[in-house]
């Protein structure tokens, strides 16, 4: 007697499967790879993100010292590149950041805890209206 060996045969059900199984895996790893690539991005552009209200309380060549008025200081740097814009909309330079001055300051937290400013908004004086006196 001769042994017999079992013969495979091609079945195309099982090979479909085999591949649809493999193709699922595929997106699934791609999808989850792309996601989270996103969240990392997003992640680190709000971590970087910074913005500030205060009045100039120093003055130097490219960096500020600005009170937030809630007796905290922080050092705004900027340079040619970052817009400033005075109060009237129009554009401005370095030369109207001055001591006292209020600003809204836009820009990246720096790992030396500096904001690097991007655009710089020159806020309006405040208005002093008359002062009106008790009547008695």
């Amino acid at each position: 007697m001769s042994a017999r060996t079992p013969r495979l045969r091609y079945n195309p059900i099982m090979n479909s499967r085999t591949i649809f199984g493999w193709a699922i895996l595929f997106v699934s790893a791609f999808l989850c790879v792309t996601c989270y690539a996103a969240r990392s991005a997003e992640a680190q552009d709000q971590s970087s993100s910074f913005d500030l209200e205060g009045k100039i309380t120093q003055q130097s060549k490219g960096r500020l010292t600005v009170d937030t008025g809630q007796g905290i200081l922080f050092h705004v740097t900027f340079d040619d590149k970052t817009s400033i814009v005075r109060a009237d909309a129009s554009a401005g330079s370095g030369d109207d950041l001055k001591v006292d001055v209020r600003i809204h300051a836009v820009g990246e937290l720096q790992d030396s805890g500096e904001i690097k400013a991007t655009k710089i908004e020159i806020e309006p004086p405040a208005k002093s209206g008359p002062q009106s006196s008790p009547q008695g």
